[in-house]
């Protein structure tokens, strides 16, 4: 490793213990471990880089009481290494020295590139179309491009390979997510990795509550779990979940039976050693939930991202369904970065309401494009001219729109005190 690029990577990590917000900028890049060669300093950007998606201080002796803490000490260099990170400079040159880093890295893989296709061509064991092929590469790489198109062979192969899982009965469904009803995941069948789903309903009627009841039971199948809420606090969302497995009503909780209130204390206490659930409730705009969701990739590596709701998200536009329009175009690209399912609620308008009728994708086209850009939409729709005072109300999950699968309407209960959705078993 050459004395200017080992002064290049140390420098920008001088930059980002200064200033944290260059952490931010250099994942907004595309910053990645593969742009630094020293080892010790790919280490020191993973660790800030996990740090700042906690939300905690990313200075030196916040990054060395970590790494000693992961038992990570030695992969970071050391206090010596970190130290010298460290030493020397502010954060003014940051975004100069992260362009040095991403630049150094394109002409590294560049010369990789070039290397291999000259050693084919002395062997004449290259044809034209493969010189040519090679010569994109180079210029992609060059550009900084990510290559988005696979070739087909790839493709096919891996199509193949899903098909004869499928028919062996050995699918991977590892990765899938389920809403925990039974009969409703049964019709409308799992989440893909590949889904962006939103969850709609009217105010008040259980969205936000499905949302939490989703990410609490697919926590509890050992899946990773990522939850931006820009309606309440991270606090509620974790009182909210503990709630829905203990089935007690928060707000009256010294009412509740003894037993009940174990069971709330004992939900608690279990989510205090998860390593599987974040929450987020100060991420408000696009821009922030892209930079943590960046963050998120890079080391937390979610089974499935939540946000509620999608109308509470920042951005500029000239009007509400403009500002609607935008976030849900981006989501599409926001879901394809992330590599998991992201799952959105949604506020259905009110016309379905006055007609005192099931809602359908039209009650979502007022909202910005949502019925288009979405590969799933599932509203939850209240039964009408039910008492406002009930505890338990009638409701139905419709599955609006899957683009690879099918429609369906489940009948369930929603039980208000204890915000949680279930179904009641059929007799046999």
């Amino acid at each position: 490793m050459s004395k200017r690029l080992y002064a290049d990577e140390s420098a920008f990590l001088t930059c980002c213990y200064t200033t944290p917000l260059w952490i931010d900028h250099g994942l907004k890049q595309g910053l990645s471990v593969d742009h630094f060669v020293n080892f010790s300093f790919r280490a020191q950007w993973q660790i800030m880089v996990e740090l700042r998606l906690e939300s905690k201080d990313t200075d030196p002796a916040s990054i060395y009481a970590y790494a000693k803490l992961n038992s990570r000490l030695t992969e970071a260099g050391g206090l010596e290494s970190i130290t010298e990170a460290s030493s020397d400079g502010t954060g003014l040159q940051g975004a100069h020295l992260c362009k040095v880093l991403m630049d150094t890295h394109a002409k590294r893989a560049s010369y990789r590139l070039f290397r291999q296709g000259m050693e084919l061509l002395k062997e004449q064991s290259i044809d034209l179309e493969a010189v040519r092929k090679l010569a994109e590469s180079i210029i992609q790489v060059a550009e900084q491009k990510v290559q988005t198109n696979r070739v087909t062979k790839d493709i096919v192969a891996e199509a193949l390979a899903e098909a004869r899982a499928q028919i062996s009965g050995k699918v991977d469904t590892h990765k899938w997510i389920y809403t925990g009803l039974s009969k409703f995941d049964r019709y409308a069948d799992a989440i893909k990795e590949h889904e962006y789903v939103v969850i709609g309903a009217r105010t008040s009627h259980g969205k936000s509550s499905l949302l939490a009841q989703i990410a609490g039971y697919n926590l509890r199948q050992g899946k990773k779990v990522a939850y931006f809420t820009l309606e309440t606090s991270d606090m509620s969302v974790i009182k909210q979940i503990s709630a829905q497995v203990a089935r007690v009503n928060i707000r009256m909780l010294n009412r509740e039976p003894m037993d009940k209130q174990i069971e709330y204390v004992q939900a608690l206490e279990s989510l205090s050693d998860v390593k599987n659930l974040m929450v987020f409730d100060r991420d408000l705009t696009l821009e922030q939930i892209r930079i943590r969701c960046r963050m998120l990739v890079a080391s937390f590596k979610p089974d499935v991202v939540m946000i509620d709701y999608i109308g509470l998200i920042g951005i500029e536009g000239s009007s509400g369904y403009d500002r609607m329009s935008r976030v849900s175009k981006a989501m599409i690209p926001l879901k394809k970065a992330i590599g998991c399912p992201l799952i959105v609620a949604a506020q259905l308008n009110r016309s379905s309401e006055k007609e005192e009728r099931r809602p359908t994708r039209s009650d979502f086209r007022d909202s910005g494009n949502l019925e288009e850009d979405a590969h799933r939409i599932i509203a939850v729709h209240r039964i009408p001219k039910q008492e406002l005072d009930q505890v338990v109300f009638d409701t139905e999950l419709l599955q609006l729109k899957c683009r690879d699968g099918g429609l369906t309407s489940v009948p369930c209960k929603f039980h208000s005190s204890h915000t949680l959705f279930y179904e009641e078993q059929t007799p046999n």
